[in-house]
């Protein structure tokens, strides 16, 4: 524990510098005098307070509460915290918000006994620039943002040193890093904003030299994971049902022809995407969304296995949340349900289980393929072996695996952002025959997540 009366010389040296720090990186805002706005009052007391201003790095307006994954929290044991986003002011160059961390009073949240951490400050949005003001009661005017606040975002990178405190800018792709720090003392109060565009504020660290006492709080991007299961939408007595879903092994340039035209009847309806031996046929043909696999699972062009699926975005059921910014590289290591219990799904949408023994083989430098396997006595026999592929951006394309009522398949696809937007996983034991051609299989057991924000 540090000595209260150290704290308040460290305290009180930063305030000095905040007062007479990075006035000279906002001078290109004008400045005019503005009259105090008030905090803003219930709607029966006032006029509701309505942001002029956009900044891509900063929250929008459907994120009042934000949650974070808590790395570090004083000495507390918490999972998450919320932070409150409160607009308090407008004026002609930008809005005022406040952010503070949601949290029960607990040891190390004040330092000195007066300055409260969970206060990060008063912001100053505007539509290139965000300006932060500490330890003050009153909603700062435009000009005392301007003179005495602190530059916290920027698309331009600088470094500012006042009597010892630095600020560090830095931008790298759609991120903008703030870092404060004491450059006096090795013990110094420091503080770090990362801003990334179409996100706000994704990440929060607080502290004292050599980690003490440190908050550090990372912004849970969930989506919503959505799925559709076709064994739950089929009618077993009604062949046009079963025929939804589809399974054969075309020979030839004919036969995947004609597979095809059982889902798309021109080429318009659909998108190919090509990639580690895999062909997929994206589309939508009336109130469907059609998916198309052909696989060939040796070097030469066939056979190739094919699979088809119709399916209707509104037969999509809500299942879970998925953090999409995980360290490593599988994805889906994080998912939970919506009521926070553990996700019955979990290890079937996975690109691999953190249990099953892998092998990376690369080419040219870059991950191709991961051949993976578990011992089935202890772990069963679903997906206890396979090959995860991955496409020329070093990203899970598609894996094949085996269960014992066949093969299966999962292919992962991607927006243009490079963001996870849908699993299929498919194969297995089709229910019968198609009746004017029994070469195809109808009735596959097929699924799919569709990943949401």
């Amino acid at each position: 524990m540090k000595n209260k009366k150290y704290r308040w010389c460290v305290a009180g040296l930063m305030v000095a510098m905040v007062m007479c720090s990075c006035g000279k990186s906002t001078d290109s805002i004008s400045n005019k005098n503005e009259e105090v706005v008030e905090e803003k009052q219930p709607a029966e007391n006032t006029e509701e307070i309505v942001s002029e201003v956009k900044n891509s790095y900063f929250f929008d307006a459907s994120q009042e509460n934000p949650t974070y994954t808590v790395n570090a929290f004083l000495e507390e044991d918490v999972d998450e915290v919320n932070m409150k986003v409160e607009q308090v002011a407008t004026y002609d160059n930008g809005d005022v918000y406040t952010i503070n961390i949601q949290y029960a009073d607990c040891p190390g949240r004040y330092y000195y006994e007066n300055t409260d951490r969970f206060n990060l400050g008063f912001f100053y949005v505007t539509d290139s620039k965000i300006i932060m003001i500490r330890e003050q009661e009153d909603v700062p005017t435009e000009d005392e943002f301007i003179s005495d606040g602190i530059l916290v975002c920027d698309t331009e990178d600088s470094t500012i040193n006042n009597d010892g405190e630095e600020v560090e800018i830095t931008n790298e792709d759609g991120t903008c890093r703030c870092s404060i720090y004491n450059t006096l003392i090795e013990s110094g109060f420091y503080s770090t904003f990362v801003w990334t565009e179409g996100k706000g504020l994704t990440c929060f660290r607080s502290g004292y030299g050599a980690e003490g006492e440190p908050i550090e709080l990372v912004l849970q991007d969930y989506r919503d994971i959505k799925s559709i299961s076709l064994l739950d939408l089929y009618d077993f007595d009604d062949d046009s049902s079963l025929e939804n879903g589809m399974y054969t092994l075309v020979t030839d340039k004919a036969s995947e022809e004609e597979f095809l035209s059982y889902f798309y009847t021109d080429d318009s309806q659909y998108e190919v995407i090509e990639d580690a031996g895999a062909e997929v046929y994206v589309g939508k043909v009336e109130d469907k969304n059609v998916f198309v696999s052909l696989v060939s699972n040796s070097k030469s062009e066939y056979p190739k296995e094919a699979y088809g699926f119709k399916y209707s975005p509104s037969d999509a059921v809500k299942e879970a949340k998925y953090i999409p910014y995980q360290e490593g590289i599988e994805v889906l290591d994080g998912i939970k349900s919506i009521d926070g219990k553990e996700y019955q799904y979990i290890d079937e949408i996975k690109p691999l289980l953190d249990y099953q023994e892998k092998e990376y083989i690369g080419e040219d430098g870059k991950i191709v393929k991961v051949e993976y396997s578990s011992d089935s006595e202890e772990y069963g026999t679903y997906n206890s072996s396979g090959t995860l592929y991955y496409d020329s951006q070093e990203r899970p394309f598609y894996k094949s695996y085996y269960v014992t009522s066949g093969s299966k398949y999962m292919f992962y696809l991607y927006d243009e952002e490079g963001n996870l937007i849908q699993i299929f996983d498919f194969g297995g034991m089709a229910y019968k025959g198609l009746e004017e051609n029994q070469d195809i299989e109808i009735g596959v057991d097929f699924k799919t997540y569709i990943f949401e924000r």
